[in-house]
């Protein structure tokens, strides 16, 4: 399976991927941490690749007005940061924040 490529070619440094991990890094190696940082570039490409092209933005809009005010705002810095730091499309930024904060919510309720 060919492996899913950053818009501008470029991958998030593992240091930055170590960072992000935090505690659960300090036992990984370097291939271990690059390991996960590829198959999260491959699960990302899917899931952006899953969702039609058009109405993203108004999907993305609808999707936030249902979120509390805190939860708009948390939602939309991550994508900031994942847009400047991922050097991620704001379109992809987006939508894989709002994937993540669904995602955070359903490992809370388990």
């Amino acid at each position: 399976m060919a492996s899913f490529a950053a818009t501008d070619g470029k991958r998030i440094s593992l240091s930055s991927c170590r960072r992000h991990l935090g505690p659960l890094a300090i036992d990984l190696s370097d291939a271990e941490v690059e390991c996960l940082r590829n198959q999260l570039y491959d699960i990302a490409g899917v899931a952006l690749n899953l969702m039609p092209p058009t109405n993203r933005a108004t999907q993305f809009a609808s999707a936030l007005s249902s979120l509390s005010e805190d939860q708009r705002f948390d939602v939309e810095e991550r994508a900031a940061i994942l847009e400047f730091d991922g050097r991620l499309t704001r379109d992809q930024a987006e939508r894989l924040a709002l994937t993540m904060h669904c995602n955070f919510g359903i490992r809370q309720l388990a």
